[in-house]
């Protein structure tokens, strides 16, 4: 509609002129003929100017009705990629329910699976805190462990337990203790931990020294009343011989560092030890 009207204003002036031109031209003698033929040139010419405003105008439409589309399709396509990242997200966290579910099943024992929240504040790691607590059963001095292939690892035990959260401190604290034994000789001690990232094990006799290599694995006890035998603890990483002590002190390398924890399981007691 206003390019009809333009080209209708621009014809009109044109027109306008044109008239006024012609009386000058006839004023002067000129013929018909001439007065013809610019009257013809004046409708083609305006006729050709007006088809060039109306194609102006519709491009100018076109690119602005382009642009429009252009933005809502680049707002979908934003909707879209954060739908996509959301479902990977979603597809991540179900792989990973799915791989703690298939450990879980694989432990052997009762057992709450917990997702570790965050390390304690402080110089010195001393522990970590996870997302159960005793909603689910949990209880201080339960042991805490993870499974690496068909190996079942000593992480820690329960030290704090809230309604919905607690606390775990790793074997290498100070006030950790567990009955333990060599697997190859079936010696028997006691290890705990002695800070910063140090476990031991003491209470091996003097006199098995011979028997005991660096390297040998060792794990819980059936001595333990807390953690079920055959736990792996370490390594003998370093042996010890005091001479004013009548037993070994073995130096441990732990088989997991809690540093690098994302999930861990807490072992319940039996049906029977609640009873």
């Amino acid at each position: 509609m206003k390019t009809d009207k333009w080209r209708d204003r621009l014809f009109f002036t044109g027109g306008l002129y044109g008239v006024l031109l012609v009386l000058l031209l006839s004023s002067l003698g000129m013929g018909e003929t001439l007065s013809f033929g610019f009257f013809s040139y004046l409708y083609r010419f305006g006729g050709k100017i007006g088809e060039t405003v109306t194609s102006t105008l519709s491009n100018i439409r076109s690119r602005d009705r382009l642009l429009k589309e252009n933005e809502a399709l680049r707002r979908e396509l934003d909707r879209y990629r954060g739908l996509y990242i959301e479902y990977l997200a979603l597809k991540e966290e179900y792989m990973k329910s799915r791989a703690v579910l298939g450990l879980q099943e694989g432990l052997g024992y009762r057992s709450v699976a917990a997702r570790v929240l965050a390390d304690e504040p402080s110089l010195l790691f001393s522990g970590f805190i996870i997302d159960r607590g005793r909603s689910t059963g949990i209880q201080k001095g339960l042991p805490v462990v993870t499974l690496e292939g068909s190996r079942l690892l000593l992480i820690g035990k329960i030290d704090e337990v809230g309604g919905s959260t607690s606390r775990v401190i790793p074997l290498f604290r100070r006030n950790f203790y567990v009955a333990a034994e060599l697997v190859e000789t079936g010696l028997q001690g006691l290890v705990h931990g002695a800070g910063e990232g140090t476990v031991v094990m003491e209470y091996i006799p003097k006199t098995e020294k011979h028997r005991v290599s660096v390297g040998e694995v060792v794990v819980t006890s059936h001595r333990s009343t807390v953690f079920p035998p055959g736990i792996e603890i370490g390594r003998v990483e370093k042996i010890v011989s005091y001479p004013h002590e009548s037993s070994l002190l073995l130096y441990l390398r732990p088989s997991m560092d809690p540093h690098v924890l994302t999930d861990v399981f807490v072992l319940l007691p039996d049906d029977e030890d609640e009873s």
